[in-house]
């Protein structure tokens, strides 16, 4: 005995899933509501020389290095040689990177593309590390990553989900009608 079933699926109700989906504009708002948020945690950590998010950042590890900063640059902040650094994370434009990936996953990508040498960090002051600061949203502070969480669940609560709404009295008035 065979059974034969056929169900129809309501054009509305399809458009639920492509409304909740993220399309580029949905993205690209969103990563313009994150990155004012970074930019704006950024200049804080560059004023408190790190003490915001957490402990201060570390002086140089090098004597020489810091001896030879402070008589080149004189006495700049730490993570500050010439301020194209802090300028690129903290202000738009520029070696400023504001991005989103829609694969191999979605994510939205912050930093520079300033090859900063990492001193501070680095074994030797005479091998010169130069490392790109890029972080996607994940890599950042709790503090951080709970701040994008919440604006890009606002931007949820004010963009898509009107659409759903629309979207669902939309199929609720069909539905009454009996179709």
């Amino acid at each position: 005995m065979n059974y034969r079933a056929t169900s129809r699926v309501n054009p509305d109700l399809k458009d639920i899933d492509e409304a909740i989906a993220l399309q580029r504009a949905d993205m690209n708002s969103m990563t313009k509501k994150v990155d004012q948020a970074f930019r704006a945690n950024e200049r804080k950590l560059f004023s408190t020389e790190g003490a915001f998010g957490g402990p201060k950042w570390p002086k140089p590890i090098h004597k020489a290095y810091r001896k030879w900063k402070l008589k080149k640059y004189g006495s700049r902040k730490t993570m500050v040689l010439t301020g194209e650094t802090r300028k690129s994370l903290t202000s738009k434009g520029g070696k400023h990177v504001a991005r989103y990936n829609m694969r191999p996953r979605t994510r939205i990508v912050l930093g520079t593309t300033v090859k900063t040498p990492a001193y501070h960090i680095a074994d030797s002051p005479l091998k010169n590390p130069k490392i790109a600061a890029n972080r996607d949203v994940m890599q950042h502070s709790e503090g951080q990553y709970q701040h994008y969480m919440d604006l890009i669940a606002e931007y949820y609560r004010e963009v898509k989900m009107p659409q759903v709404r629309k979207i669902l009295r939309r199929w609720r008035k069909h539905r009454g009608r009996g179709v």
